[in-house]
C-alpha cells in the first residue's frame, strides 16, 4: 500500500510515467532531461563463500518473482542462504515452504532474524518449525553443483552435503545498482541519487531522500 499511496502522490502532483521497459542512458537522453534523479535500486551479491567454480544459484528478490507467477507446487529440496536477516526473507521462507517439499535455511549466524524484532522473530520461528522447515546455523554455502548443495561450519569448518537440492537461493547484502551514472553525468547533466541506488537500507529511507531531492530541484 504504501507504493501505491507514493504512486497515487506523484501522479496528483503531475508526474509522468512511462514503464515501457528497462531504463537505458539512450532513452533516458532522448527525452532531454534537464534534471536525472536515478532510483535504480540494489542488487543481491554472490554468497562471497562459495567457490569460484561453484554454480551462482539465484538472488531472493528474483526467485520471489518466480513463485509469484508461478503458484505450482515444485519437487526436491530448496536451500535458501539467509545472509540478510530482515522480515522480507522470512516472507520469502514462509513462500518457499508451502510450495517445496523440503526447505532447508542456512545462515551463518547463530540465530535468526537479527534485523527484526525480538517480539516478530518469535513468530518467524513459530511458523518455520510448525512447516517442518530445517534450519543450519553457523553455517556457510561452499559449492552448488548439480542437485548438491555442500554448507560448512562457519567456526569449525567442517563439511556436509545437502542432496536432492533443486534450487539454491541467497538473499544477501547488496551492492548499489548505479551503472547509469556515469554514462549520464558524461554528458554534462546533474544526476542525483537516491535510495538503494545511493547505498542499499530501509524503504523510507528512500521515500525520505526522494522527498528532499524533489524538494531540491
Amino acid at each position: 500500500k504504501v507504493f501505491e499511496y507514493q504512486a497515487l502522490r506523484a501522479k496528483q502532483a503531475g508526474a509522468g510515467f512511462a514503464q515501457d521497459g528497462t531504463a537505458q542512458a539512450e532513452a533516458i537522453l532522448a527525452r532531454k532531461p534537464d534534471v536525472i534523479v536515478l532510483a535504480t535500486g540494489s542488487i543481491m551479491r554472490k554468497p562471497p563463500s562459495l567457490a569460484a567454480d561453484s554454480e551462482p544459484g539465484i538472488d531472493a528478490r528474483t526467485f520471489a518473482l518466480s513463485l509469484v507467477a508461478d503458484q505450482n507446487k515444485r519437487a526436491g529440496t530448496a536451500v535458501l542462504f539467509d545472509f540478510d536477516h530482515s522480515a522480507g526473507t522470512y516472507a520469502l521462507a514462509d513462500l518457499m515452504a508451502a510450495r517445496y517439499e523440503r526447505l532447508v535455511i542456512i545462515t551463518p549466524r547463530t540465530q535468526l532474524g537479527r534485523q527484526v524484532s525480538y517480539v516478530s522473530v518469535l513468530g518467524i520461528y513459530r511458523r518455520l518449525y510448525t512447516a517442518g522447515v530445517e534450519i543450519e546455523l553457523a553455517a556457510l554455502p561452499k559449492m552448488v553443483r548439480a542437485d548438491k548443495v555442500t554448507i560448512t561450519n562457519a567456526f569449525t569448518g567442517k563439511e556436509r552435503t545437502i542432496d536432492g537440492v533443486t534450487a539454491f537461493v541467497y538473499a544477501t547484502p547488496r551492492l548499489v545498482n548505479d551503472g547509469l551514472v556515469a554514462p549520464l553525468r558524461a554528458h554534462g547533466l546533474p544526476v542525483h541519487l537516491v535510495g538503494d541506488c545511493f547505498a542499499p537500507r530501509a524503504m523510507l529511507a528512500a521515500i525520505h531522500e526522494g522527498h528532499r531531492v524533489g524538494n531540491t530541484i
